[in-house]
C-alpha cells in the first residue's frame, strides 16, 4: 500500500488498485488537492475503471461552489475519461448527496458514485469493491 499524508489530505492506493482520499479539512485546498488526484487518475486508459474511496468524516463536505468551478476544466481537458466509481463517506450524508448530485452526477453521468454516513465505511468498501472481481 502506497500512502501520501499532508495536512490537507491523506491519499493512499491499496492493494486491488483502489484509492483512498482522506480530507482532513474541508478548503479551497482540499479541492485542489482532490482534483489534482483526479488529474493523475484521467490520465490513466480509457478502458480501466477507477475505483475511489473519498472520506470526509473528518472535514465534512468540501466547498461547492469552488469545486463546480474546478471541475469544468478538468472535465474539459479530459474529454475521454476512464470509467470512475465513487464511494463518499461523511459524517453528515446529506451533505455530501448536495456536493455530489449538484457538481458531479448530473453533468457527468458516467460517474458511478454512493453515499454512505459516518459509520458505515465497511459498506462504502464493499459497494465501491463489488464489481472489482465480476
Amino acid at each position: 500500500m502506497d500512502k501520501i499524508a499532508t495536512e490537507i489530505m491523506t491519499y493512499r492506493l491499496h492493494d486491488g488498485d483502489w484509492h483512498e482520499l482522506i480530507f482532513h479539512e474541508s478548503s479551497h485546498a482540499a479541492v485542489d488537492a482532490l482534483y489534482n488526484q483526479l488529474d493523475i487518475f484521467f490520465q490513466r486508459p480509457v478502458t480501466d475503471t477507477i475505483r475511489v474511496l473519498i472520506d470526509m468524516t473528518e472535514s465534512c463536505a468540501l466547498p461547492i461552489v469552488y469545486g463546480y468551478q474546478k471541475m469544468r476544466p478538468l472535465m474539459a481537458r479530459y474529454p475521454q475519461r476512464p470509467n470512475t466509481r465513487y464511494a463518499f463517506v461523511s459524517a453528515n450524508r446529506l451533505d455530501l448527496v448536495l456536493l455530489v448530485k449538484t457538481t458531479v452526477m448530473a453533468i457527468y453521468p458516467q460517474i458511478n458514485a454512493n453515499y454512505f454516513g459516518g459509520g458505515q465505511r465497511d459498506a462504502a468498501m464493499r459497494w465501491l469493491l463489488q464489481e472489482q472481481h465480476e
